[in-house]
């Protein structure tokens, strides 16, 4: 049930109190075709997301250890018929002794689309040489933006974000926080 509307509605967005998906919107955009474009929930989230959002997720020595064999999600599945666009990767390494060895010889943080190492590995926004930050006998601070080839839609739809490696680290202690700034985006 609608309640009174509080603004002036326009052709493309209104100002009130509606029932749209199991719940109630204090404000809806609406496309020419009349179905809801966005709109903000009473606990102020907007659906879907229209500002750039971060996730921030710490790897402990465990994790990074296992990170050839167990990807690590950083931004959980966005929904059906979205996907996430990464905007920006920032590493910042904390160095406790002692430092890290590698087995292998790919050399790479893979961050990238799905939920386990080799859909990560394939279906990547960025790849980067660890080599300067996780194979570090100091703490360092890495940014790196998103530069991608094209990647079919149907292999970043309502799937999660995460970082895996191809190579095997093994002997340090150090931890590796990772901030994702992204968007959510609607498929077209």
């Amino acid at each position: 049930m609608a309640l009174p509307i509080v603004s002036q509605p326009t052709i493309n967005a209104a100002m009130g109190v509606f029932e749209s998906n199991n719940s109630d919107d204090i404000f809806q955009v609406k496309k020419q075709d009349g179905s809801i474009q966005m709109h903000m929930n009473f606990d102020g989230s907007i659906d879907p997301p229209i500002f750039t959002q971060t996730a921030v997720v710490v790897l402990t020595p465990a994790q990074l250890k296992a990170l050839h064999t167990t990807s690590v999600q950083l931004i959980p599945a966005p929904g059906p018929n979205l996907y996430i666009s990464p905007i920006s990767v920032s590493l910042a390494f904390k160095y406790i002794s002692p430092e890290y060895t590698e087995t292998g010889s790919d050399g790479d943080l893979y961050f990238g689309f799905g939920n386990t190492v080799s859909l990560i590995t394939t279906n990547n926004m960025v790849e980067f040489g660890y080599a300067g930050i996780v194979i570090a006998t100091s703490s360092q601070v890495q940014v790196v933006p998103v530069n991608s080839s094209a990647i079919a839609l149907s292999t970043v739809l309502n799937q999660p974000f995460g970082i895996a490696m191809l190579d095997t680290l093994a002997t340090g202690n150090g931890t590796l926080a990772v901030t994702v700034a992204y968007n959510v985006t609607t498929a077209p």
